[in-house]
């Protein structure tokens, strides 16, 4: 990755991983944006949605 601070293009990565039914793709970049940014409520929730889909197994 070009821009590995940048926390937008980390978070859009992380919607079309998860989009893409990569959770644990997904799991990674939202876990690095909110590294980034912790006060950031898209990375958080990006990061909560990705994990309940991992539990109940869906892609």
């Amino acid at each position: 990755m070009r821009r590995p601070g940048d926390i937008e293009i980390r978070l859009l990565l992380a919607e079309l991983e998860l989009a893409a039914g990569e959770i644990d793709r997904a799991i990674a970049e939202a876990g690095i944006a909110i590294q980034l940014a912790p006060d950031d409520l898209r990375g958080m929730s990006l990061l909560l949605e990705a994990q309940a889909r991992a539990e109940v197994g869906v892609g």
